[in-house]
Formats: structure tokens, C-alpha cells, sequence
């Protein structure tokens, strides 16, 4: 994947919002119910992928992207999802968490 100032400010993005999920869970994102990590591709589109994510498993989550971005940082990433994102959702889940397998 190409490197550029593009990809730099988005990756940042990135990890901002999932450091400020490792120290604030869920409150990060006031009045989520769960949490959606969706796929990312290099251009910043969705790619369709998504997982639920209960409030409890936030910051477990959070990590896999700071661990994401760090194997892209080296290069030694080659899934087809480049980046992960956490959002938060309002609305009521239409599955379990797929970390702990609860029901948000």
C-alpha cells in the first residue's frame, strides 16, 4: 500500500479515536448502545466488513485497531482490510458481540 500524506492524516485519525477508546470505553462515544469496527480500505470507503461490539468489549477492540495500524506502519499486514475503524450506533444491535458473543 502506498504511503502518503493522505494515508498518514487518516491513519492518525485512526488512532486518536481508538486511544481515546482504551482510556475512555465506551463514554467516548456518548448514547452508543454498541459499537461497529468496520472495514476501511485504502481510499477510506467502507468495505462492507463490520462486527458488533458490546460497550464491555470497546476497548478490546480499540487494540486490534492500534495493532492493525501498527502492522501497516511495518508493512507486515497483508489482509485484504487495510485499516479498522470503531463508530459508535444508537441503534438496537441485530446480533452479538463478536468478542464476548452477549447481546448488547
Amino acid at each position: 500500500m502506498e504511503v502518503g500524506p493522505w494515508r498518514d492524516a487518516f491513519a492518525a485519525k485512526l488512532r486518536t479515536s481508538a486511544e481515546s477508546y482504551i482510556t475512555h470505553g465506551h463514554r467516548s462515544w456518548p448514547g452508543a448502545s454498541h459499537f461497529l469496527l468496520l472495514g476501511i480500505d485504502g481510499y477510506g470507503c467502507l468495505t462492507g466488513d463490520s462486527n458488533i461490539v458490546c460497550r464491555s468489549c470497546i476497548r478490546e477492540a480499540a487494540q486490534i485497531v492500534l495493532t492493525r495500524l501498527d502492522q501497516l506502519a511495518t508493512k507486515s499486514c497483508r489482509q485484504r482490510v487495510p485499516y479498522l475503524e470503531l463508530v459508535g450506533e444508537m441503534a438496537l444491535a441485530d446480533g452479538p458481540c463478536s468478542f464476548c458473543d452477549e447481546w448488547p
